[in-house]
């Protein structure tokens, strides 16, 4: 019982510590700040992450898994209809627009926080978790594409297009503080890499196209 009250505030103070890291950026956060935040005394965060390096890792670690969870559903969800599997990323991405345009995209975020920090250590590998969870997306929708078209060449285009279109779209919805922006860039985007590619079931058969109404 003891080891999971550990590991509880353990998650207390990740899931605090994301939330702090998005909304004010790394540098201006303390371990002090998470501690307060997840409502923990100042040395229950100090035995589970004795630096901010690595409580960064720890976050940013916990956002890739959240994402790779993601993407796995909808490759489970529709594994013979790339079509489908596209619509569905793009309408969960749309769903975080609004934090967005209030503290930009959380990924990105991390990784300019912590630019500086290359030369290995917890933070780097946190700034390396951050930029592989990008990475993740990328290839999820080029291997999508891949499937559609049989074409390594406009497989790595779209998923390289896809993190232009969504994180350009993404730093305009936080310049203006308004989420529409991106959730314009986001059907768009799935216009652009959509349309052009076969809509088909398990059975190969052309389908018509989720309804978009269920994005958001």
């Amino acid at each position: 019982m003891r080891g999971k009250k550990k590991s509880d505030r353990a998650e207390q103070l990740v899931l605090a510590a994301q939330r702090l890291f998005h909304r004010r950026g790394a540098a201006a956060v303390s371990l002090r700040d998470v501690a307060a935040a997840a409502r923990v005394p100042p040395g229950g965060v100090f035995y589970h992450f004795p630096t901010k390096g690595a409580l960064l890792q720890a976050a940013a670690e916990r956002r890739r898994s959240a994402m790779q969870t993601l993407l796995d559903g909808l490759e489970a969800a529709h594994p013979d209809d790339p079509r489908a599997r596209l619509d569905a990323l793009c309408a969960a991405l749309a769903e975080a627009a609004a934090a967005t345009a209030r503290h930009g995209c959380p990924h990105a975020r991390l990784i300019a926080d912590l630019s500086a920090a290359r030369g290995g250590g917890a933070e780097a590998d946190a700034r390396a978790v951050a930029a592989a969870t990008l990475a993740a997306v990328e290839d999820f929708v080029a291997r999508a594409v891949r499937q559609a078209t049989r074409s390594e060449e406009a497989a790595q285009r779209a998923g390289e297009r896809f993190l232009i279109l969504w994180q350009g779209a993404g730093g305009i919805s936080l310049a203006r503080g308004d989420p529409a922006p991106l959730r314009r860039a986001l059907a768009e985007a799935a216009e652009d890499l959509l349309a052009p590619l076969p809509a088909t079931g398990a059975a190969g058969t052309r389908k018509n196209r989720p309804n978009k109404g269920s994005g958001g």
